[in-house]
């Protein structure tokens, strides 16, 4: 599917779908439980397993950081992909949380569709000159690891993830609300050794580069957000501290980022 695949209602009622091909739903959606939704600070105010298009799927109603509005979530697959669709409306509205439901329940989904991965997303990469390749992509966020493997051990990787630009939010807020959601997945201790406003040609840009913990590792972070028009990247790239070759091949790669006219 392509960035920023979705619909959108308003400035704060929408539905995003993220696909995740090549993965597996059994893995990808374990932790996808009213249990360790609420360990994790949220409320759940429902919560099901369904069969969705033939396939094993979940759904979920919480809350959100907006008191004034709770999220649906569904997610479903097998062994090959895993799809997460993401809702979120207004918490009065009942009848719209009820079409939401009932929508989400019909839908249609043909695994056997060949997509490319980007197309008609508005950045581009040059991944000839590093070690970074694509691993894998859904919806709005694209995955590259060193030559392209899946390694738990090494825990390298760039995330790039296109979304729309909400000009009323500066770039600080930004980064800020992209280490928030880190957060929630457990990682913590984010602290900047540097960060660097700036402009590329008629881009705005914001360079951010520090330390996380992930568990017990202590792991470096470059963080780069890139905006233009109605339109922005954001940029997060991990490995572990020690690693000064890594390191250089994600700023390396990073650099070759480019939000297109």
């Amino acid at each position: 599917m392509n960035a920023n695949t979705g619909l959108l209602k308003n400035s704060y009622e929408f539905i995003n779908i993220m696909d995740l091909v090549g993965g597996n739903f059994y893995t990808n959606a374990k932790d996808f439980n009213k249990r360790s939704y609420e360990q994790g600070g949220i409320k759940v105010y429902e919560y099901f397993d369904t069969i969705v298009s033939g396939f094993p799927a979940k759904m979920m109603l919480s809350n959100t950081d907006d008191k004034n509005l709770n999220g649906i979530s569904l997610v479903f697959g097998d062994t090959t992909f895993s799809t997460m669709i993401m809702s979120v409306h207004k918490s009065s509205n009942k009848q719209l949380e009820d079409e939401i439901k009932e929508a989400l329940l019909t839908i249609k989904y043909n695994k056997n569709i060949v997509i490319d991965p980007f197309e008609d997303v508005k950045f581009t990469v040059d991944t000839t000159s590093t070690v970074y390749k694509l691993l894998t992509y859904s919806g709005n966020m694209y995955i590259f690891t060193p030559y392209g493997k899946d390694n738990n051990e090494d825990k390298s990787m760039v995330s790039i993830i296109p979304t729309l630009y909400d000009k009323t939010a500066s770039l600080r807020q930004m980064s800020q609300l992209s280490f928030n959601g880190f957060v929630k997945h457990g990682m913590y201790g984010f602290v900047a050794d540097s960060t660097d406003i700036y402009k590329i040609n008629d881009t705005d840009a914001l360079l951010k580069t520090g330390d996380f913990y992930a568990g017990t590792d202590r792991m470096y972070f470059y963080q780069l957000i890139l905006a233009k028009d109605d339109y922005s990247l954001i940029v997060f790239g991990m490995c572990d501290y020690e690693n000064q070759v890594i390191k250089r091949e994600i700023s390396n790669f990073c650099k070759k980022v480019k939000l297109k006219n």
